[in-house]
């Protein structure tokens, strides 16, 4: 599938995949349990969506080669996300809960990579979260120890991400990437997500906040997701445009298919 140049070959391709995430998705917002009232009822429909997620990286294909890493990983962080969902169902395994997440954004780290590094990027990411930790942190050194250590590594670990998810796209034509401009948007998300999150639990009451909260994570998660997505396979259209040529032609749109493939690689 080509992930270049064509946006409507790529939905082709992972639309019918997203189905289940789609209808988990709706689910989850149509039946819609307040997080005032925990329950394994509200913990499963609040872990489906990213179950789903993990199954659309499992349909598209995941090994134990080099060639599969990048999608191992981020399929590990899928399922600490998953794990950290359930535990935030409950208020008192909230430490439970950002340890999942902790050990799911190192993984997302592992999978983007440090290169290319952006350093610049990097402080000015650091120095948003900084400004958005002074706002909580008045009201988060009145609680236990491990919480303030917790809070502060888990930090440190989305910012990291965050980071090195805006440091992987390249807006030029011979660089640019639609899965890591898809990994980007999810972070992004994902640090939103978690801002409202925390301004909510240590700082002020936000209305709306679970519905917000949990919008803005489903779009990072896949956003994250998408970014599995490579050129390996090709796109629906090439594929028919194949089948439906004479022998000589074939072998023609074969050697432009592969010479248009070798421009579009992405690399992961």
């Amino acid at each position: 599938m080509s992930s270049s140049g064509n946006p409507l070959n790529v939905f082709k391709y992972v639309g019918p995949r997203l189905v289940p995430f789609l209808k988990t998705l709706g689910l989850y917002f149509v039946i819609f349990i307040p997080d005032d009232r925990p329950s394994l009822f509200a913990m499963t429909l609040k872990c489906l969506p990213v179950v789903s997620l993990a199954l659309f990286i499992v349909l598209h294909g995941i090994g134990l080669s080099d060639e599969h890493k990048f999608s191992r990983r981020i399929l590990i962080g899928l399922v600490f996300s998953c794990l950290g969902d359930a535990f935030l169902i409950w208020p008192s395994y909230f430490l439970h809960g950002m340890a999942a997440f902790a050990v799911a954004q190192s993984f997302y780290i592992r999978a983007f990579g440090f290169q290319p590094m952006k350093w610049k990027l990097g402080l000015a990411v650091y120095a948003i979260t900084s400004s958005n930790l002074g706002l909580i942190l008045p009201t988060l050194l009145g609680d236990a120890t491990s919480m303030v250590i917790g809070v502060l590594i888990y930090s440190f670990l989305l910012t990291t991400m965050l980071w090195r998810a805006i440091a992987r796209v390249e807006f030029s034509w011979t660089e640019f990437s639609w899965s890591k401009l898809s990994s980007c948007i999810g972070a992004i998300f994902f640090a939103i997500s978690d801002t409202i999150l925390a301004l909510n639990q240590f700082y002020t009451r936000i209305p709306y906040h679970q519905t917000l909260v949990m919008a803005t994570y489903y779009i990072a998660q896949l956003g994250i997701a998408l970014s599995v997505v490579t050129t390996k396979e090709q796109s629906p259209t090439d594929v028919t445009e194949e089948k439906s040529l004479p022998a000589a032609d074939n072998n023609e749109l074969k050697s432009n298919l592969s010479l248009r493939q070798r421009k579009n690689k992405v690399q992961i």
